[in-house]
């Protein structure tokens, strides 16, 4: 939750800094909010895909990578990927909120 944490205060930085411009701090809190959510699914998916058995592959053919895949690291990446993935998705929750507000 420290993740979600700093996000929030990068987007309170950014909407004041916008709001300086006249933009009005709901509309860009929920832009940088909404933006910042789609950053970090991107993140969670790629650490899951990174440790999937189709990149093992490549790199155990093709840089001669001795490293077999393993069902036990692929299950570690997805339990870390779910932090930024539920990061990422209480953000976008965030952001519809303060729209509807």
């Amino acid at each position: 939750m420290l993740l979600l944490a700093a996000a929030n205060v990068l987007n309170l930085a950014i909407s004041a800094g916008f709001a300086f411009y006249s933009f009005s701090i709901e509309s860009s809190l929920a832009v940088a909010s909404i933006i910042e959510a789609g950053f970090l699914m991107i993140i969670a998916g790629s650490i899951d895909l990174s440790a999937s058995i189709f990149p093992s592959k490549i790199r155990q053919h093709v840089f001669k990578s001795g490293k077999e895949w393993s069902n036990r690291q692929h299950k570690k990446a997805e339990v870390g990927a779910a932090k930024y993935l539920l990061a990422g998705v209480l953000l976008l929750i965030e952001s519809f909120v303060i729209v509807v507000l």
